[in-house]
């Protein structure tokens, strides 16, 4: 399956996308802050990111932009789940260069599913 790097400052959200990802099948590397996320996603070998907008260090549009900006990461795909619900907000996160949005709350199914859509 997918490799994974799930990034919120959230710690339920985060081990509730762990585990359901986990039980999908897909390798998890979850991480509580932007920083992380981004150290981690420089190391390379990620199919995916799903990252919250607002946490600590660097938000997730700005972690977004980065990986858009570094030929290395062109291919990882990219999931904003977050609680930033105005339609700026999505326009925001789709113009960092997410491919897909989605807010909070939201459905174990849906993420599922559109973490299937995203890595195959």
């Amino acid at each position: 399956m997918a490799r994974v790097l799930v990034a919120d400052d959230d710690e339920d959200i985060r081990l509730l996308i762990e585990m359901r990802l986990r039980r999908e099948g897909h390798a998890v590397t979850p991480v509580a802050d932007g920083q992380e996320a981004w150290d981690s996603l420089r190391s390379g070998g990620y199919d995916l990111a799903i990252l919250d907008n607002s946490m600590p260090e660097l938000t997730g549009l700005e972690v977004t932009a980065r990986c858009r900006a570094e030929a290395a990461l062109a291919g990882l795909k990219i999931l904003m789940v977050t609680a930033f619900v105005q339609e700026q907000d999505v326009q925001d996160g789709l113009q960092a260069g997410a491919d897909h949005y989605m807010t909070k709350p939201f459905s174990l199914q849906d993420l599922s599913t559109q973490v299937s859509l995203l890595v195959g």
